[in-house]
């Protein structure tokens, strides 16, 4: 029912993004600019980024519908699924932790293209992260892709691999996420400053001289602060 759901949801958001994508693009040959500025988060860095995460998302609601036909004809194709959108799922929830990190913390756009070349790797690898799991197939321990303990996915026989292709991208994700976004806590919150090259500021004042809210409201001062904590 939840993956129903999620399918539903994630599914008409992404239609609605690829709307907007086009409409805006129309929009940009005719010479509008003002008028369609709402509408260009989705032909962003971090719209490029988002639309694959929840594109990965969809795939995993689809992974997880399919499998109860699994169950009924013990089929593994649906695997692949599975596969692609966890990889696709961690590859691209660090990449949105990095390009916040390179944004937020450092103040650096990085070009266009790198975002592309990004994007266009993060699927290139999943797809080879889904495809080579249905290559692998032992005459003893037969074919790589079976019952996982809860789906279909990596069998239970390739403990080693299955720790390579299921746990290992999600941790790395986790790990990501943990580090960049700790990181731009510690910027936010004055306690780290990249201003005049990487300085450690332990006390207060420290800290509101290298945001510059010297001065400023209490109020925004502890806007700034919550904004740091919410990140973690």
């Amino acid at each position: 029912v939840f993956a129903i759901i999620s399918i539903l949801a994630v599914g008409a958001f992404l239609v609605y993004a690829a709307r907007l994508s086009i409409h805006a693009m129309l929009a940009r040959h005719r010479g509008a600019t003002t008028e369609h500025t709402k509408r260009s988060f989705f032909q962003t860095q971090l719209g490029a980024y988002t639309v694959s995460l929840l594109l990965g998302n969809f795939l995993m609601s689809v992974a997880f519908i399919l499998n109860s036909h699994w169950v009924a004809v013990g089929g593994v194709e649906r695997s692949f699924i599975k596969q692609l959108s966890m990889t696709a799922s961690s590859y691209f929830t660090s990449a949105i932790a990095i390009h916040a990190f390179t944004t937020l913390a450092c103040k650096h756009k990085l070009p266009d293209w790198l975002c592309g070349a990004a994007v266009v790797s993060g699927w290139a690898v999943s797809a080879v992260m889904g495809i080579v799991p249905a290559m692998i197939d032992d005459d003893n321990l037969g074919s790589l892709y079976g019952f996982d303990g809860l789906s279909c996915g990596i069998s239970l026989d390739y403990p080693g691999l299955q720790l390579f292709f299921q746990v290992i991208p999600v941790f790395l994700a986790v790990f990501a996420s943990i580090l960049f976004y700790g990181l731009i806590y510690l910027v936010i919150r004055g306690t780290i400053s990249t201003s005049n090259g990487i300085r450690v500021n332990l006390s207060s004042e420290e800290r509101k001289r290298s945001l510059g809210m010297n001065g400023t409201d209490p109020q925004y001062q502890a806007f700034v602060l919550t904004v740091a904590r919410s990140l973690l």
